[in-house]
């Protein structure tokens, strides 16, 4: 089994160990002594939705660049690169229960 992105930024930040992974399709995923994340019958982990856009603060590779954000936001998180540009083939915007184009 080849974990996804998430998964395994998951176990790195919580400072697990990447071969201590358990994991049964459809049931559960796990790691070292935490306790199993469900997985729905399609192996996928529901997501716990942080609430509608703009909930998580988004700061753009511009406002980076030219040193206009606050260092903070950045403090003791796990960050996620990604194109937000509509009609962009990176763009992941997707339907969710909080909004209609949430990347």
């Amino acid at each position: 089994i080849v974990p996804s992105l998430p998964a395994i930024t998951t176990v790195h930040a919580l400072g697990g160990d990447k071969h201590s992974l358990r994991y049964r399709f459809g049931e559960y995923l796990a790691f070292g002594e935490s306790g199993a994340q469900p997985l729905d019958t399609q192996g996928f982990i529901p997501i716990n939705y942080a609430g509608p856009a703009g909930t998580v603060p988004a700061v753009s590779l511009g406002q980076i660049l030219a040193d206009r954000h606050d260092p903070a936001v950045f403090k003791d998180r796990v960050i996620f690169l990604g194109s937000t540009v509509p009609g962009d083939a990176a763009t992941e915007a997707r339907l969710t229960p909080m909004g209609s184009r949430m990347p």
